[in-house]
């Protein structure tokens, strides 16, 4: 079904209240897309969907002439036709089949978890797109998910299981609850898939689920590892939409070889999700087995993907036989939804800790790959697991300790400008810096079978120093088996950097290469958005080169007892303050009206607790005792 623009929107008020209704307010919605030029995104969706239905009206007349299937069957996964090589081959879209909250460590961010979040996904959406659509009166998610761009009555077994992982109640099998039980679907079928995306963007969606991909049977060699026309499409929509993330399942061509990644999981803005063996109790790499069918990395280019791996083999979940059955599946389809709700729970914690905001989808990247676990048989990064093992209790915690124990900083970066701040390393655990941003769409791979050329646009660095000694990131070596190595990454938009045994001061710069950056957004000046993320620190101790964080408030006494005073440099601008607990719940907020302001902090509690401070510009935290 060909969904428009206008028929999205009404579509979105007819069935289940809107975009607007159920899940983020539309405040948040508005704030998430204001820096966003729509006009752009809706000439890019109509792009994408006159390419699309071009493509497949071509694949189908050349069907009908060598009898191809339109669709099919095999194994548990549906196939669909979708598009031709240029050697005139057809190309299927597949479903990819062959304890996630435990193996991913979400359940410390979920009621009854270690850190008290009590996180379930309320008030939150995700997008899916699979092959066909879920059974929608499942007990499981009945009256939480709408299709967005057809009926929905061409049910299928794969994205029941799919959305049930993700939103899923447990109702009737407390095994099979997915990570973000009361959060809200949006599901749409594969077909037009980027021309949805974009549109759906365009509404301030921030994440979606994709475990499907192409039939790796009669590709040409050079389309594994390759940048193509559909990596490059990703990279378009996700610069273009910077809080939109997609979340894709790597595959299931594993068969003990080297580069078997294609479409969207060689895009450099994607999240690429690896399939291991469920892990009840990580100690270390050896913990970490990979699933046999998961398909390896790396990009013709040498980057990092997949980025991450998560729990793929028997995963339990609803199932479309009836509104109560459930049963195992396996597949990287099952790992990703895995890690696509546990972003949707570390999405409403930052929620709830800034005031309403999101991350921006460079900061989720950046956060996954800074908080995983080793995997591998060596240190750092590789082409199988990723970054390592998804840990979403560790990411949870970089947000609780912001403005105490790490910094995540939102910024953007000038030609020929460098940002650079000084860190107290606690010396208790690994001091580790990630720089990641949203590059702008390279250029496609010319049909050359392992084309090296990198696809980076812009090529942004961070570094952490100490008394002349420069730590560099990490980044794959230069054989396909080989181990990780540090040094002067020029290919990876993640660029990640660890200080194992730290102590003192550390320097941390973040620059970039070239003359200047690329901006390809219409009248952009060239810039580059950028996150970086650094835990292992006493950020109290930060000392920042940002006006506003060193400048703006004052607050005494420190330990306080009754009264707190906060100390404003300007009145000008209006600007407002929480206080959180070390769990990261609000136990005090207000507006500060004045340059002097005094806050009776006497029904709180003694303990330890974040202030944080924000006006039109800036956000800044500082730890408080009270006595």
């Amino acid at each position: 079904m060909k969904i428009t623009f206008k028929k999205f929107l009404m579509l979105s008020f007819i069935v289940g209240g809107a975009f607007y209704g159920t899940a983020q307010t539309k405040e948040q919605r508005e704030r998430i897309i204001k820096n966003y030029d729509l006009n752009a995104l809706k000439e890019l969706s109509t792009k994408f969907e006159t390419e699309f239905f071009e493509k497949k009206a071509k694949a189908e007349s050349l069907a009908k002439i060598n009898n191809w299937p339109l669709s099919y069957s095999k194994e548990g996964s549906y196939a669909e036709l979708m598009d031709v090589t240029e050697e005139g081959n057809p190309i299927y879209y597949s479903t990819y089949n062959v304890g996630s909250a435990l193996t991913s460590r979400a359940n410390h961010l979920q009621p009854g978890g270690s850190l008290g979040l009590n996180l379930t996904g309320s008030g939150m959406y995700v997008g899916v797109w699979d092959g066909k659509y879920p059974r929608t009166s499942h007990v499981d998610f009945v009256g939480r998910f709408t299709t967005q761009d057809g009926p929905g009555t061409q049910l299928e077994n794969h994205p029941t299981h799919v959305l049930g992982t993700i939103i899923g109640a447990g109702a009737q099998n407390a095994n099979a609850k997915g990570i973000a039980s009361e959060a809200y679907g949006y599901i749409n079928d594969f077909n037009n898939d980027m021309g949805e995306m974009t549109l759906q963007a365009s509404f301030g969606l921030l994440l979606s689920n994709h475990s499907y991909g192409p039939v790796a049977a009669g590709l040409p060699a050079y389309f594994f590892g390759a940048y193509t026309g559909n990596s490059r499409s990703v990279d378009l929509l996700t610069f273009n939409a910077p809080s939109y993330q997609p979340v894709v399942a790597a595959g299931n061509d594993g068969d003990g070889n080297y580069d078997h990644l294609t479409s969207m999981a060689t895009a450099k803005n994607t999240i690429v999700v690896a399939a291991v063996n469920q892990v009840s109790n990580y100690t270390g790499a050896s913990s970490v087995s990979l699933a046999g069918f998961s398909s390896w990395g790396p990009t013709d280019d040498n980057r990092v993907k997949p980025d991450i791996s998560s729990k793929g083999v028997a995963v339990v979940s609803a199932t479309f036989q009836t509104d109560i059955s459930y049963g195992p599946m396996q597949g990287t389809s099952m790992a990703a939804p895995g890690v696509t709700g546990a972003l949707l729970l570390l999405q409403q914690h930052f929620s709830n800790l800034n005031a309403g905001d999101y991350m921006l989808s460079s900061t989720v990247r950046g956060l996954v790959a800074h908080s995983a676990d080793e995997a591998g048989a060596f240190d750092g990064p590789d082409s199988k697991f990723g970054w390592g093992l998804m840990n979403a209790k560790k990411a949870a915690e970089a947000i609780s300790r912001k403005g105490t124990e790490s910094v995540i900083r939102e910024a953007t970066l000038l030609p020929n400008q460098s940002y650079t701040f000084n860190v107290l390393a606690l010396g208790t655990e690994p001091v580790i810096a990630t720089l990641s941003w949203t590059d702008p769409a390279g250029a496609t791979s010319n049909g050359t079978v392992n084309n090296t050329t990198p696809v980076l646009v812009n090529d942004l660095d961070v570094r952490v120093t100490k008394d002349g000694v420069v730590n560099f990131p990490w980044k794959l070596g230069n054989s396909l088996a080989a181990a990780a190595v540090k040094g002067d990454n020029t290919v990876d938009n993640i660029e990640k950097v660890e200080v194992l045994n730290p102590a003192g001061i550390y320097t941390i710069t973040v620059t970039h290469k070239g003359a200047t950056l690329s901006n390809p957004k219409a009248g952009g000046v060239p810039s580059q958005d950028y996150s970086l993320i650094v835990t292992g620190i006493d950020a109290d101790a930060v000392l920042s080169t940002d006006s506003f964080a060193s400048e703006s408030f004052k607050m005494w006494p420190n330990p306080a007892s009754n009264i707190l005073n906060i100390s404003m440099k300007s009145s000008d601008q209006l600007s407002s303050f929480s206080i959180y607990d070390i769990q990261g719940r609000e136990v005090l907020s207000g507006s500060l009206n004045a340059t002097e302001n005094q806050i009776s902090t006497a029904t709180i509690g003694s303990g330890v607790y974040i202030v944080t401070v924000k006006n039109e510009e800036s956000t800044i935290s500082k730890k408080l005792i009270v006595k």
